[in-house]
């Protein structure tokens, strides 16, 4: 049996190489200069691979937001879960610009630059809109299983030779 076996320095340069490219053409595409940039946030496959990338934008690595060291490479999730934080850890202000670039699969890549509009923390809910968001999530495994309770009664009269 044959395995395809990646070749990890490769891998790296093609990184440390596209990252930087994605992210100025992004920029470029919207007329931002990289000095407005607040925060880069990478996809969170390797520090080197960051660390590398700020020193081919020039820019320093405090401005990549990096959660590898509590979860390591947590593949396409790694560009939201790591949005995520950046909010909670009250990194993002509201018209902040944000890149986010990933490359994956098939060295694949695409970059993005978001202008933050939301205030975060965003304004508490309604006790009331929690309440029916807490019934709804409660009884959505329920309504799975009077769904495919009835898809797999349909199928079985389907199957039943007629009277």
């Amino acid at each position: 049996m044959h395995y395809l076996q990646m070749d990890g320095r490769k891998i790296f340069r093609f990184a440390t190489r596209i990252i930087p490219q994605a992210t100025r053409e992004v920029l470029d595409r919207v007329g931002l200069p990289l000095e407005h940039l607040e925060l880069l946030i990478p996809h969170q496959a390797n520090q080197r691979i960051i660390e590398a990338s700020a020193q081919h934008l020039g820019i320093p690595v405090e401005r990549f937001f990096t959660n590898l060291a509590r979860y390591g490479n947590t593949s396409a999730a790694s560009i939201p879960i790591a949005l995520c934080e950046a909010l909670e850890a009250e990194q993002v202000q509201a018209g902040d610009h944000l890149a986010l670039v990933g490359f994956g699969a098939g060295l694949t890549w695409d970059a993005a630059v978001i202008e933050w509009s939301q205030p975060w923390p965003r304004p508490p809910i309604a006790r009331r809109t929690r309440l029916l968001l807490w019934l709804r999530y409660q009884w959505a495994p329920v309504r799975s299983l009077l769904r495919r309770l009835r898809r797999a009664l349909g199928a079985l009269l389907q199957r039943m030779p007629p009277l």
